[in-house]
């Protein structure tokens, strides 16, 4: 097939013996769930000040 495929399928192979892939895989769904779990805890965070401010009397201008 020529230089190019023989080399991308060894290292393919390589990857596949050894898993790499799989741990580079594996931290991009641990970023993704640690900024998702971030994202979702600032909505509700910032759900409730805004209802502790209002209790309070404290005025949040909307910007």
């Amino acid at each position: 097939m020529g230089w190019p495929h023989d080399t991308l399928f060894a290292l393919a192979g390589f990857f596949k013996e050894f898993g790499i892939l799989d741990m580079v895989f594996a931290g991009r769904i641990q970023i993704f769930f640690l900024i998702l779990t971030f994202v979702i805890h600032g909505f509700v965070l910032d759900k409730y000040w805004e209802l502790s401010d209002r209790e309070e009397g404290i005025l949040c201008p909307q910007l």
